[in-house]
């Protein structure tokens, strides 16, 4: 048991923890995506990517699937000041009908090449990109969904301080 009452901050990060646990089996109520008001950054040293695929036929909404996304040394800053969670693992990986959204992704392409991209604009890729491993990230309204994550030793805060990777 708690030795005290939750604070309002703590109830607030709280909430958000449990509608994310309440949207049903593993997925969000909705699709992910930028543009709805997540307010999540993202922050990793590399995410490497297999099989992006950007054909119009399965992107809508700003969203690109993938088979698999691996995130190393990364940090997800998810609500507003006050009411943040934020989840830190030194590896973690989702795969299965990922669905990637981002409003703005800034990195490092080849460890030296810096690029800006969203997943709202046409990105200058190919249709089918095999693997693709951007160092470097740095993500604003970041969103993805996936049929299964496995992050051995992540750590989940609430509460405006952030640890580090």
């Amino acid at each position: 048991m708690p030795a005290a009452p939750p604070t309002a901050r703590g109830r607030a990060a709280a909430e958000a923890v449990a509608a994310c646990l309440r949207a049903g089996e593993g997925r969000p109520a909705a699709e992910p995506g930028p543009g709805r008001g997540h307010q999540v950054r993202l922050l990793a040293a590399s995410v490497r990517i297999r099989g992006l695929n950007r054909l119009r036929s399965v992107v809508s909404a700003g969203v690109c699937r993938a088979a698999s996304l691996t995130l190393q040394d990364a940090r997800l800053d998810y609500g507003a000041e006050g009411a943040r969670v934020c989840v830190v693992a030194s590896e973690a990986e989702v795969r299965g009908g990922v669905r990637l959204g981002a409003d703005t992704l800034r990195d490092r392409v080849f460890g030296r090449v810096p690029v800006a991209l969203s997943t709202r604009v046409p990105l200058p890729l190919p249709p089918v990109v095999p693997y693709v491993e951007p160092t470097d990230v740095q993500g604003q309204d970041v969103t993805f969904t996936a049929d299964e994550m496995d992050a051995p030793g992540v750590l989940i805060t609430a509460g405006d301080a952030c640890p580090a990777p």
